[in-house]
């Protein structure tokens, strides 16, 4: 097994917090705007980047039954101008994700999708299935130490799985379960929340629970969803 995928009493513990705010576009810009004044943006290649994030379960859903457990995969492409297609990056990311109570643990493994087979064989006992996959489009910003992240996800889909490496400018209607969201807001850091983030913040209601993952099942139809949260 490897060694960022072993059982979770040897994986790192849940230090990291974690809030999630599903704003409208008014309140996304402003809070935006506030800490743009304070933060950095985390990508040299410009404001947005794109991702598709591919989610894994068994033939029994054991991971959307288990409350903060996800086990995905990861692909990025950043936009090359204006309203041109993104282009991929190479390689991909196999991420296990915990998190419990606002807190979360992550680690993965930089992958060549001609070896996620193996990786993910590896990574469970029994067979896993790709079930859903959300793309969206993310901002992220984040302070000098890299303690503290920002993101804004929006153009949120829920879809079907497509081939790993695939073009990132492939996606059909046909591919389409449903929209997200129209903003996912989260906020990622080691300490607490700066007393700026905080007034920018105060207004917004926290999405207690909130998932892509648990979203993507329930728009396919999937009736195991209950408290399992936290993607």
């Amino acid at each position: 097994m490897p060694a960022c995928l072993r059982p979770l009493e040897g994986a790192p513990p849940l230090d990291e917090r974690e809030l999630k705010f599903l704003p409208d576009a008014a309140a996304a810009r402003l809070v935006w705007a506030i800490a743009a004044q304070h933060l950095r943006p985390q990508s040299a290649h410009g404001p947005f980047t794109y991702s598709r994030t591919t989610y894994f379960d068994t033939a029994d859903l054991a991971y959307l039954r288990s409350p903060g457990h996800r086990l995905r995969v990861r692909e990025y492409s950043t936009p090359t101008g204006i309203d041109a297609p993104p282009i991929a990056e190479p390689g991909c990311y196999l991420e296990l994700k915990r998190s419990a109570e606002g807190r979360r643990a992550k680690t993965r493994l930089a992958l060549r999708p001609d070896q996620l087979a193996a990786a993910l064989a590896a990574a469970h006992p029994t067979p896993l299935t790709p079930w859903v996959t959300t793309w969206y489009r993310r901002q992220a910003l984040v302070d000098g130490a890299g303690r503290l992240r920002l993101t804004l996800d929006d153009r949120l889909l829920l879809c079907r799985p497509r081939p790993f490496g695939a073009p990132f400018d492939e996606l059909t209607d046909a591919d389409v379960i449903a929209p997200g969201p129209a903003f996912v807001l989260e906020y990622k850091a080691w300490a607490a929340p700066p007393p700026w983030l905080t007034r920018a913040l105060a207004d917004l209601p926290e999405a207690t629970g909130f998932s892509k993952f648990v979203l993507g099942m329930r728009a396919l139809g999937q009736p195991s969803t209950r408290a399992a949260a936290h993607a």
